[in-house]
C-alpha cells in the first residue's frame, strides 16, 4: 500500500511538472514572436540589454554582457535547461564568461522551477501549495541572488581574464 501510494504521488508530480514546463516555454516564445513582428527584436534581447548591467556587475567583460543578460532572463523566465539551450548557441565568448555561466546556470533560481515546486506542493497538500505560492518572487529573488553570488566567486577564482 505504501509503495502503490508512492508511485501515485509520484505520478501526480509528473503531471504537475511536465505542464508548467512546456507553459513557460510557450510563453517565452510567444512572446519572443510578438516582440520581433512589433519591435524588430525578441523578448530575450530585450531582457539581454535589462541584464547586461548585472551580467558586467557579475563579473562577465562587457562585450560579452548583453548575451549573458539573455541567458539570465531566459533562466529567470523558464528553466536552466532552456537557458542551456540558447547557451549552447554561443559562440566567441571569454573563458571568464563561461565560468561565470556555468555556474549561474546550475541552480534552480527561477520561475519555472517555483511553478513545478508549487504544482508539486499542491498535488500533495492545496494548503500548502498556496503558501509556497504566495512567497513565489521571495524564491525567486532569494535563489537569484544566491547564484549571482556563486557565479561571482567563480569568477573571481577563475584566475582568467
Amino acid at each position: 500500500e505504501v509503495i502503490t501510494e508512492h508511485m501515485q504521488d509520484g505520478f501526480k508530480l509528473i503531471l504537475a511538472i511536465v505542464p508548467v514546463i512546456l507553459g513557460f516555454i510557450a510563453l517565452i516564445s510567444l512572446l519572443n514572436d510578438v516582440f520581433l513582428h512589433i519591435a524588430g527584436i525578441t523578448f530575450q534581447g530585450i531582457l539581454g540589454y535589462i541584464f547586461s548591467p548585472l551580467a558586467f556587475i557579475l563579473g562577465v567583460p562587457w562585450e560579452d554582457s548583453v548575451r549573458f543578460g539573455q541567458i539570465i532572463a531566459t533562466k529567470v523566465l523558464a528553466n536552466e535547461f532552456v537557458a542551456m539551450i540558447d547557451y549552447i548557441k554561443i559562440q566567441d565568448i571569454s573563458p571568464r564568461t563561461e565560468t561565470i555561466i556555468s555556474v549561474f546556470l546550475i541552480s534552480f533560481a527561477n520561475f519555472g522551477s517555483v511553478g513545478m515546486i508549487i504544482g508539486c506542493v499542491s498535488a500533495i497538500s492545496k494548503k500548502h501549495g498556496k503558501m509556497v505560492a504566495a512567497n513565489t518572487f521571495r524564491l525567486v529573488a532569494g535563489s537569484t541572488l544566491v547564484s549571482c553570488l556563486s557565479a561571482t566567486m567563480a569568477g573571481i577564482f577563475s584566475g582568467q581574464s
